[in-house]
């Protein structure tokens, strides 16, 4: 008897540090979605050179970092132009650590340059318009130890594949790094 109340304790206490978990996971992304909202509506960001980025893709890109009054950055927005879409990265930052990042790709139906002319010489009949783009976004929540919590994908569903967790922290805090550190 002694032994099945044993083996009911530990499942009851691991309920509940599962709970506990989750719970404070729920906070931190709270207080993440917070943060967002505050640097987005602060109007006296300092808004930073535009720094081209030649090389990095097809069709250039650019970056902006915005600090705040003290010098401190706060958020970073790259955006990279290609002859099939775009990428925009939004970096949001606290005491000079990532907490957030947002991704948006943008598919072009055809390339840009892709006028009646080309379609009609391709024996096509749709031509690039913006406005039939698939966009896809995906978030990226970060703790203050600055490990992925939490990632949602371009349907909406938080990811819990620990690999692709992993692999995406890695990729986004290396990325972020780089950026930062650019200068004009």
């Amino acid at each position: 008897m002694f032994k099945k109340e044993r083996i009911r304790l530990t499942a009851i206490l691991c309920l509940i540090v599962i709970a506990c978990q989750a719970q404070t996971a729920d906070i931190q992304i709270s207080d993440i979605r917070e943060n967002f909202r505050l640097i987005n509506e602060d109007r006296n960001l300092i808004i930073g050179d535009t720094i081209k980025l030649v090389g990095e893709s097809t069709e250039g890109g650019f970056l902006i970092k915005m600090t705040d009054s003290n010098g401190n950055l706060r958020k970073m927005v790259v955006n990279y132009y290609g002859e099939t879409g775009q990428n925009l990265e939004e970096y949001y930052v606290t005491d000079g650590r990532l907490f957030f990042c947002f991704t948006k790709k943008i598919n072009y139906n055809r390339p840009i340059y892709y006028d009646k002319k080309m379609a009609a010489e391709n024996g096509d009949n749709e031509v690039f318009d913006i406005k039939k783009s698939k966009i896809e976004e995906t978030r990226y929540y970060f703790g203050t130890d600055q490990k992925l919590i939490q990632m949602i994908d371009k349907n909406r569903a938080v990811i819990r594949d620990k690999k692709k967790m992993a692999d995406s922290e890695t990729d986004i805090l290396q990325e972020f790094r780089r950026l930062k550190e650019k200068k004009k």
